[in-house]
């Protein structure tokens, strides 16, 4: 069981956003907020942070590593606990919004994927500097890249599915939040 501010839970709850966002996001601490924001409207209690990395913190030094699973907000398992979270595989893709709905599909919608934005492998580090649409800070410009994930996905694409360059810092896309 883990503790946090006198609350004990024997699970982590995780989501992905029903909501997209632009790439400018007020960087990782933006991000943060707009998963706790999310959180808050659906009456989850606790403190959730976005699974995203940017050139100066990784997902893996930001959040929590928990010793109880991780889970769905139907119970379903996404993964035994952090080691098992980033071994490069996760029990189930994390394909539940902080409403119990489907993920929202991305704009624009390409290849008819769910995609996320992360910045992150799967083992929660940063991809290569660049990749993270300049700190997830980006106005709109075309000279930036990006690293997305896939909501549909339980194999290292979870959190990693490709690269783009260019025009999607234009793009938006939803979050994935993770309980603390």
């Amino acid at each position: 069981m883990a503790c946090a501010a006198g609350v004990c839970r024997a699970t982590r709850r995780v989501f992905v956003t029903s909501v997209i966002y632009p790439a400018n996001m007020g960087g990782v601490a933006g991000a943060d907020m707009n998963c706790q924001t999310r959180a808050t409207a659906a009456g989850l209690m606790g403190t959730f942070r976005a699974w995203l990395s940017d050139r100066t913190s990784n997902a893996a030094t930001r959040l929590t590593h928990s010793t109880v699973p991780y889970v769905l907000l139907d119970g379903s398992m996404v993964a035994n606990d952090w080691a098992d979270l980033t071994d490069g595989t996760i029990a189930r893709p994390i394909n539940m919004t902080e409403t119990r709905g489907a993920p929202p599909m991305a704009m624009p919608v390409i290849l008819g994927e769910p995609t996320v934005w992360t910045g992150s492998t799967a083992m929660g580090t940063a991809t290569p500097s660049t990749d993270h649409c300049n700190d997830w800070t980006d106005v709109g410009t075309s000279s930036h890249q990006m690293t997305e994930g896939r909501s549909d996905l339980a194999t290292m694409a979870w959190s990693n599915s490709r690269t783009w360059s260019g025009g999607p810092c234009t793009w938006q896309r939803p979050l994935f939040c993770f309980e603390q």
